[in-house]
């Protein structure tokens, strides 16, 4: 809440609940966040807990536990009159076809119920697979209930955590699968927030910063390609969600930054070119002047605030 309206931020925090002891405990910190409770979301694995919580926040996720069934009565009792219901599968040591058999087989009934207010996930440390596998069976079954991407990595270096949550979360986002990214991992939370909101960037889901697309530089390039990288971060990084292309050369440029909104482009021994996308709109200007050009082309299209 003390954040800038614009920061990035979580839009969601969780709270497990092991048992009814912790139900007032949690009463009393959600009264304290008033309309922000809607934004907490409940987990737990009894499913005796169930009815007491969903009035109590935005949404409740009952986590699955492998070899345990759902009691008949318990799904027949169901309902979305209050918060939305996550359906957590937590994948430990079954095949990656379990999950979406569980899951399916659930949503399938609550369907049927005419339950609407229903997300499904796996928790896993490598929920790829499984995740693939159940928006395939979703496919399938004519079932569209949004999908939570959930990763889950308790231990390792920052490094590793970064990479390996970026490949089983990023891909099924560039696959076009799942709603909502969540994050369990050892990072603070400023570089997990920082990390989920960077995955949605790069699978084109969320624009939260600007982005710049640049080539490592090569024989063909004849100015100095990080120094101008450096120079046009610090004039054009306030414009949230501008796509800038840094290119060393003529040859490859173009197309390694065709998604981005404006491209600098080297052309020759201290000459540039500027596009807006895909199209050249100046050629072979000075290097001297190719800075101010660019911003003036960003002010054209109407891409450009001044900073804060």
């Amino acid at each position: 809440p003390d954040k800038p309206d614009d920061a990035i931020r979580s839009e969601y925090v969780g709270v497990a609940v092991g048992s009814v002891e912790d139900v007032p405990m949690l009463q009393r910190a959600l009264d304290a966040l008033g309309e922000l409770r809607e934004r907490v979301v409940v987990s737990t694995a009894d499913t005796a807990l169930i009815e007491t919580l969903l009035p109590l926040c935005g949404r409740v996720r009952l986590d699955i536990v492998e070899g345990e069934a759902l009691p008949t009565a318990f799904i027949d009792s169901l309902h979305d009159d209050a918060a939305a219901i996550e359906f957590c599968f937590i994948h430990e040591n079954a095949s990656g076809n379990v999950p979406a058999e569980v899951l399916v087989r659930l949503a399938a009934r609550l369907k049927a119920k005419g339950m609407q207010r229903v997300m499904l996930s796996i928790l896993s440390s490598a929920p790829l697979f499984a995740v693939r596998k159940l928006a395939l069976e979703l496919k399938k079954a004519g079932i569209d209930y949004p999908l939570v991407v959930r990763y889950r990595r308790r231990e390792g270096d920052r490094s590793g955590v970064l990479i390996e949550s970026a490949v089983q979360t990023g891909t099924l986002f560039c696959d076009g699968i799942g709603d909502i990214l969540a994050l369990d991992t050892p990072l603070s939370a400023d570089d997990e927030i920082s990390l989920g909101f960077n995955i949605l960037q790069a699978a084109r889901i969320r624009m939260s910063k600007t982005e710049f697309i640049s080539c490592p530089g090569c024989g063909r390039t004849y100015f100095e390609l990080e120094k101008t990288t450096a120079l046009i971060k610090q004039r054009v990084s306030h414009l949230k969600g501008l796509k800038s292309g840094i290119m060393g050369c003529i040859v490859n440029g173009p197309g390694e930054m065709a998604d981005a909104d404006f491209g600098y482009v080297g052309s020759g021994k201290g000459r540039i070119s500027l596009y807006v996308g895909k199209e050249c709109v100046e050629e072979n200007l000075s290097e001297a002047v190719a800075l101010e050009r660019l911003i003036e082309l960003i002010r054209k299209n109407g891409k450009w605030v001044d900073p804060v």
